[in-house]
């Protein structure tokens, strides 16, 4: 097989590669880029309560919409914030965060969704309830807990991590 060789092949260096695709020179240093630490904002209770109702409505209409109960959990996954598919019903979780963390006052409620017991709508009117107390401000002793639960978790940790450092 001969060699082929290439004619009219420009080498790109960062430098002609950028003026190529640039539309102008460019006034943007990477010191401009740097943003630094973010000021912290303490989370209210109102503010959780804005979070929770949210993700209850989104449980409740993800429950709402769902039709697939005869198929098994593994095809057909329940996607809810504060629900999950189980054996032969639904497990719902009140509780607060990307990982759905239960409060200490709320077990996990059980509804069965098979033949026998089809319990979907009492899973939707205990949500309602649990939605109903938020914003009539009966769980706000509850929030505030969770508040100090994860103030005193972040203290924690930052002592943690400075001990670890060597600087505490």
């Amino acid at each position: 097989m001969p060699a082929t060789t290439l004619t009219n092949v420009e080498t790109f260096t960062p430098i002609k590669l950028n003026s190529k695709f640039r539309r102008g020179p460019s006034k943007t240093r990477l010191e401009d880029l740097k943003i630094g630490k973010r000021e912290y904002q303490a989370r209210t209770v109102e503010e959780m309560k804005a979070v929770m109702e949210n993700r209850i409505e989104e449980t409740i209409h993800a429950i709402d919409t769902f039709d697939a109960w005869d198929v098994t959990i593994a095809k057909c996954p329940l996607i809810a914030p504060m629900a999950h598919r189980v054996l032969n019903g639904l497990k719902v979780k009140i509780g607060y965060g990307t990982k759905n963390e239960k409060f200490p006052e709320f077990d996990p409620e059980y509804f069965g969704t098979h033949a026998e017991l089809y319990e979907v709508e009492a899973a939707i009117e205990y949500l309602e309830n649990a939605k109903a107390a938020l914003k009539d401000g009966e769980l706000d002793g509850v929030l505030h807990q969770k508040l100090v639960n994860f103030r005193r978790r972040s203290t924690k940790g930052g002592e943690a991590m400075a001990e670890k450092a060597g600087t505490a």
